[in-house]
């Protein structure tokens, strides 16, 4: 592990510390420990270091059960979109999941369009049945906002416009995708590696890696400022 940080080149020395090395700091006055602002880090300077100055720092060194469900916002490469059009479609989906989607939680609407034309239209929905969380009640109670948000019985707007695609054969390259709320981690996978060239949504935050896979596949995110 010392020779990979080393390798890394950003900083002269590198120390492992062991027992002795503990002991040692914990006995020196004026002290300042500066270490990443994540989980294990925390309990190791709690149990070791509770009465010397701890100063925390937000470098993202892995991802640990806070920032695995962090809320930030999202950066769209300064890219906003004022047009018209833009507007019309992303009120469209959020009026018809408005009056459409059973889900208690979030209603998302979503279109893929191509060439200003809607190929694919829909919203998020309780499978098998709209009326699932009503008969059987709705799993996303039992955890708060953010927490395994996988594990639902609702079909994402994204993901079940994509699955209709691969369904009906339609190719999703080059095509735009447009949603109410920023995609969850999932569902940015999907349109990340389904081909569509851009997303545009109006709400909503980033969640874990969703804006990062995105990017990664050089799908353009825009912003739709509906003023």
């Amino acid at each position: 592990m010392r020779k990979a940080v080393e390798s890394l080149g950003i900083t002269k020395n590198v120390y492992v510390m062991d027992f002795s090395d503990v002991e040692k700091l914990t006995k020196q006055k004026d002290l300042t420990i500066v270490v990443p602002n994540e989980d294990v880090t925390k309990q190791f300077v709690e149990e070791f270091f509770p009465k010397t100055k701890i100063e925390f720092e937000n470098i993202f060194l892995r991802w640990d059960r806070h920032n695995s469900t962090a809320e930030s916002a999202v950066n769209v490469d300064q890219k906003i979109s004022l047009k018209e059009f833009d507007k019309e479609i992303i009120q469209k989906v959020r009026a018809d999941a408005a009056s459409g989607s059973s889900d208690w939680w979030r209603r998302v609407g979503a279109a893929v369009i191509n060439d200003k034309k809607i190929i694919l239209e829909g919203y998020n929905k309780h499978v098998p049945s709209a009326h699932t969380p009503y008969a059987n009640g709705d799993p996303r109670n039992a955890f708060h906002k953010g927490v395994n948000i996988d594990l639902s019985t609702a079909l994402h707007a994204e993901a079940g416009l994509i699955a209709e695609a691969a369904r009906q054969g339609i190719n999703l390259s080059c095509c735009s995708m447009y949603v109410s709320t920023f995609p969850c981690p999932s569902c940015a996978k999907l349109i990340a590696y389904s081909g569509i060239s851009r997303v545009f949504y109006t709400g909503g935050y980033g969640v874990l890696d969703a804006e990062s896979i995105l990017k990664s596949q050089d799908v353009e995110i825009i912003f739709v400022d509906l003023g």
